[in-house]
């Protein structure tokens, strides 16, 4: 499998796995969670390490190095450290309070946007042909996620969920995704200039 759809792959069994946890079927959903998470981390492998690279300036690749693990490091902050792993990842689908405080104080889903500059970050480290395709695709699915996990997975799930509406900042996250998709755009645009130059 390639890492493009191992990744749109994960990211569809976590978006099923939500749907579980805020049924009946927790013990699948906690499993669907993992199997999700080992989706994600092989298409990240796969597209990074083994794909056909492009050529970019020193600069910009340097730029990714210093991004790559500020945004994985705010990632994994937010996502397994801000919020309560146990009762988030394997409670099975108990309510829980909504967290408005730290990097949830910006936007109700910060992980969207680490995950964001996360992928821009790895493009230009890994210099992936592959990752060019993935990065807008998986960040999509993620958006998707988000969407769908406000609509309908936290007013199941989390405490005084009338207040999501109020902090869903879904304009942010979408000039986000638009400014990350120009960046790609921007990044193989110098890819083909410098074809030229090099």
């Amino acid at each position: 499998m390639s890492g493009l759809w191992a990744g749109v792959a994960g990211f569809l069994i976590a978006i099923l796995a939500d749907f579980l946890s805020a049924g009946r079927l927790k013990i699948l959903a906690r499993l669907g969670f993992w199997i999700a998470i080992g989706f994600l981390i092989y298409a990240l492998y796969e597209t990074a390490l083994r794909s056909d690279r492009f050529n970019i300036s020193g600069a910009l690749v340097l730029i990714g190095w210093v991004f790559l693990p500020i945004s994985f490091g705010l990632l994994i902050y937010s996502l397994f450290i801000e919020l309560p792993f146990l009762s988030t990842y394997t409670g099975g689908g108990k309510q829980q309070a909504l967290i408005t405080r730290g990097t949830y104080a910006l936007t109700r889903h910060p992980g969207l946007l680490w995950f964001g500059l996360f992928l821009l970050a790895l493009l230009l480290v890994s210099r992936s042909r592959e990752l060019i395709v993935a990065a807008p695709i998986w960040f999509g699915l993620d958006l998707l996620w988000v969407c769908l996990q406000d609509r309908f997975i936290f007013v199941k799930l989390l405490k005084n969920n009338s207040s999501i509406k109020y902090l869903v900042l879904y304009l942010l996250l979408a000039v986000i995704g638009i400014y990350t998709n120009l960046l790609i755009g921007f990044v193989l645009v110098l890819q083909y200039i410098s074809i030229f130059f090099i």
